[in-house]
């Protein structure tokens, strides 16, 4: 059967109104008469969608998908609903078959180009290909520069400004040309859209290449735009490069001198704050116990085999074994060697496997005390927000998704789903951060200790009293004393005498 031309223009019209009750309800009607016409079911998802009933819609398009396998709108539909609501359903074949009938359908490559790159490791080639294609196919699909602008960002690492332009030997882009690549995506997507996320994403490029002068007048242009109780002020003013913040406790405290030193004797609230805000600082720069690359068939056989386990789990999520390493501070606490066999996600950061030596009970049992935790490396400018904030936004260890004998797919999905969660809200709260993906051992040594120095920081600052505690000694002075040791951590992180 065949629709006639006034029930189709009358359909389209109403769904182009956005009345799609109206258009369901005709729709419907027809289909009471004549169930098996692929046209009606097709009309009725996109009916269904627009009123937001996903379930429904998904029946709809199966419908059509099974007698229409190559009809192209459908597909592409049925992929946007899946990516929109999260939905565990695998898209690539359909976005493959989009591709192989319409060659040129710039969005299709530009969602098969984040699936792949959402998949992490041995697929980026092709994604970036792809991103690069759509591209020159639509300029103006903004999202795809950003995504292929958020990737070169998030992969480069950092580089000396003055640094040659190279190519690797396969051909790579060196991580100068990937900034500056990714810097001029931006700056496309700033002609056309200026949204706040894309200004702090330049700024960000702009300082890693060096340009500080040009990453100052993009966020004094910020600054200009929002109001002086702004939440992002804060954050805006403390990324600023003319601002820089000080990287030696040490240093910073002898230009205090003997003014320092009298000002800790005092019993005055500014001499409590100015101790407390000392101890932050300094419990923030104080080195922490790094890593050591081992042999992983020279440690315990149940090390062995929980890290063995956890790479055949975390593989087909995309995440890419980097090494195998051991935590000297866990080593010296346990008395024995502490493997930690680490991955990374170009979108997700850091995954760390580590089984613990397992009891009797569970040696008889054959169970493994395990877990795997997942840390977001993001970038240096949100580390001394991280020591002044009461949420550490490095490290998501109290998320860690505890293992039995076999890490099944289901929690760890569970657990990525969490860690992208984080992140989101991460990123929100210090707009303009990058997500730091090592390369090697060597590249993560330096974020292990920071994110270890924090995480002291957090804990152990205020000689072991928690914020609870403060609030209960000092009552109603809490209040003023917190403020003070913010503002004074905020001169000491700027490098400036109160």
């Amino acid at each position: 059967m065949r629709l006639s031309k006034k029930v189709v223009s009358r359909t389209e019209e109403l769904i182009h109104d956005g009345d799609y009750a109206g258009a369901l309800a005709l729709v419907d009607g027809l289909l009471a008469g004549s169930p098996q016409v692929p046209a009606l079911h097709w009309y009725r998802s996109r009916c269904l969608m627009g009123l937001h009933r996903h379930d429904e819609a998904r029946q709809c398009l199966a419908k059509v998908l099974e007698e229409r396998p190559n009809f192209v709108p459908a597909l592409m539909v049925r992929v946007k609903l899946a990516r929109d609501t999260h939905e565990r359903f695998d898209v690539e074949p359909l976005l493959r078959r989009v591709l192989v009938l319409e060659p040129e359908r710039a969005r299709a490559m530009y969602w098969l180009a984040d699936t792949l790159l959402m998949r992490g490791d041995g697929h980026e080639r092709e994604a970036l290909a792809l991103l690069d294609k759509s591209i020159a196919l639509a300029p103006d699909l903004l999202k795809a520069r950003n995504r292929r602008a958020d990737f070169l960002l998030a992969t480069a690492r950092e580089i000396d400004a003055s640094s040659e332009i190279v190519t690797d030997d396969k051909g790579q882009r060196s991580d100068k040309r990937k900034l500056e690549a990714a810097l001029a995506d931006f700056q496309f997507i700033l002609q056309h859209k200026r949204t706040e996320r894309a200004v702090m994403r330049a700024a960000n490029a702009l300082l890693r290449l060096g340009r500080k002068q040009e990453a100052a007048q993009l966020f004094d242009q910020m600054l200009e735009k929002i109001g002086g109780n702004d939440p992002k002020r804060d954050t805006l003013e403390r990324l600023h490069p003319q601002t820089p913040p000080g990287h030696d406790a040490q240093s910073t405290a002898s230009a205090w001198g003997g003014k320092l030193k009298k000002a800790l004797k005092g019993t005055s609230p500014q001499a409590t704050a100015l101790r407390f805000a000392m101890q932050i600082y300094q419990a923030a720069f104080e080195p922490a116990p790094g890593l050591r690359k081992v042999d992983a068939k020279h440690l315990p056989p149940y090390q062995r085999k929980f890290a063995d386990q956890c790479t055949k789990a975390l593989q087909p999520l995309g995440f890419k074994c980097l090494d195998d390493a051991e935590a000297v501070h866990l080593s010296e606490r346990d008395g024995q060697p502490a493997l930690m066999r680490i991955f990374t996600h170009p979108t997700l950061g850091v995954f760390i496997a580590r089984a613990y030596p397992p009891s009797l009970r569970q040696r008889l049992c054959g169970q493994l005390d395990t877990y795997v935790e997942g840390m977001a490396m993001l970038s240096n400018d949100v580390f001394m927000g991280v020591c002044r904030s009461s949420r550490d936004v490095l490290d998501f260890g109290g998320k860690a998704y505890r293992l039995d004998i076999v890490p099944p797919q289901a929690p760890l999905l569970e657990m990525v789903k969490r860690q992208r969660k984080h992140l989101g809200a991460a990123w929100k709260e210090f707009p303009g951060v990058h997500l730091i993906v090592p390369q090697d051992l060597t590249d993560l040594e330096e974020q292990w200790v920071r994110r270890n120095s924090a995480r002291k920081a957090h804990r152990q600052a205020l000689d072991y009293v928690t914020e609870e505690e403060l609030r209960r000694l000092l009552g109603p002075q809490f209040e003023p004393l917190h403020a003070q040791v913010d503002a004074l951590l905020e001169q000491l992180v700027q490098g400036r005498l109160p």
